[in-house]
């Protein structure tokens, strides 16, 4: 497997993990605002809290959630270090140069959908509720 063989598949790579994840984001969000379950701005949020007579001046709203660049980087850094490490292994194995690289492609591919999955599940991207949350004190 020649160097430029392997720069040619870790960008193929790397194109394809932003791809995933901004469609992955971008229908998230689409499904949230058909559903209507989109999650309240900070500015209504605080105006609900202190108009309910309930906040305090240590009361800060906030929203749980992966700030959407953070979340896009996350996954391009994380599949670049899948795509380097499973080349290694499959170059470790004896393999042919292209079976290597299809088969890196593969499972940086496979982990990358299953990290996306399982961040998705455990950070929503819903409002939390300060009052609820501990956020006066």
């Amino acid at each position: 497997m020649s160097m430029m063989e392997w720069y040619i598949a870790l960008i193929i790579d790397l194109v394809a993990s932003i791809v995933l994840a901004v469609v992955v984001w971008l229908i998230s969000k689409r499904v949230r605002y058909l559903l209507g379950t989109q999650p309240p701005e900070q500015s209504k949020m605080k105006k609900d809290l202190f108009s309910s007579g309930e906040g305090s001046i240590l009361a800060k709203p906030r929203k749980i959630f992966i700030d959407t660049y953070v979340f896009i980087a996350f996954f391009v850094l994380f599949d670049i270090a899948a795509f380097i490490l499973a080349t290694v292994f499959f170059v470790g194995t004896g393999l042919d140069a292209a079976l290597t690289l299809e088969a890196a492609l593969v499972y940086s591919a496979l982990i990358l959908v299953t990290v996306l999955v399982a961040i998705k599940k455990k950070y929503p991207r819903d409002a939390a509720d300060p009052v609820l949350e501990g956020g006066i004190e």
